[in-house]
């Protein structure tokens, strides 16, 4: 469905730039003109990605750079040709992560068919915006899937917090909005996370999103294309506080009348009741 590369270069609104709005329009507005540079954390989850939906590409893609630095007569020489470098510890990670991924019997059910790496291109019907996702994987189901690796639990209670903070739910109603456009999916098309730990055992756990989670990222995906499109039409990125604001204590804090205390007799109460902050 269309290579990386391709995909990078197809105009469109994606929801890696779109979510820095929900900090502030001079946060999406500098992704849009910054230079994003790989990371050895962005190798590692390409390659975790490869190994979980598509793993007879996984030699192909992604290649195991074993001589140390990467720096040198020897790197200077060596030709990756366009696959993926990470080290051979890494890839020993994306290996060990696909296999518990591709042994959970839910998650191989829903990536046993299908395609992996999806892109879809289309444009907004109610701002007229020009959008564009690429889905991990699209189940013949059908399903839309998305794998997450997190390192703070899989569990229900913590993965809805990784979800909740990072927007998944706001990521996955775009994602079905542009499959429904561009796939011709149906409208309540289930939207599912593969969870995995990121570091052994590599514990898996999938859940289907429900439609009240995707109904609250369709509100916020529309917020964020009204005040996108207010942006644009302005020429204006403000920050997260264009203007002044009052500040006042956090619900933390406790005074010395409120604890009890004399803070003449007693001076050592600053120390155990508020945070440092330098």
């Amino acid at each position: 469905m269309g290579t990386r590369v391709e995909y990078e270069l197809t105009p469109g609104v994606n929801w890696s730039s779109l979510r820095h709005l929900r900090k502030s329009p001079a946060h999406y507005h500098h992704t849009l003109t910054s230079v994003r540079r790989e990371t050895d954390a962005m190798r590692l989850g390409t390659a975790s990605h490869i190994a979980c939906l598509q793993p007879g590409r996984l030699e192909l893609d992604v290649v195991a750079w074993t001589r140390g630095p990467r720096r040198g007569r020897e790197w200077d020489s060596f030709d990756p040709q366009q696959r993926v470098v990470v080290t051979g510890e890494q890839l020993s990670l994306a290996k060990s992560l696909g296999a518990a991924v591709r042994s959970h019997p839910v998650a191989a059910s829903y990536l046993a068919d299908g395609s992996a790496e999806v892109t879809v291109a289309w444009t907004d019907a109610r701002t007229g915006a020009a959008m564009k996702g690429r889905i991990d994987f699209v189940s013949a189901l059908p399903a839309i899937v998305d794998l997450k690796t997190t390192a703070k639990g899989i569990g229900a209670r913590d993965f809805s917090r990784t979800v909740a903070s990072s927007a998944v739910h706001c990521q996955l109603a775009l994602y079905r909005r542009g499959a429904v456009a561009v796939l011709g999916l149906p409208e309540d098309t289930p939207c599912v996370l593969i969870a995995a730990e990121s570091e052994a055992p590599f514990d898996v756990a999938v859940y289907r999103m429900s439609e009240d989670m995707l109904w609250r990222g369709e509100q916020e995906i529309d917020w964020l294309l009204d005040r996108l499109v207010e942006c644009r039409r302005d020429d204006k990125w403000p920050g997260s506080a264009p203007t002044e604001s009052i500040l006042d204590l956090p619900d933390w804090y406790r005074g010395p009348n409120e604890i009890g205390v004399d803070p003449v007799t007693d001076p050592d109460w600053l120390t155990a009741t508020t945070e440092v902050v330098t």
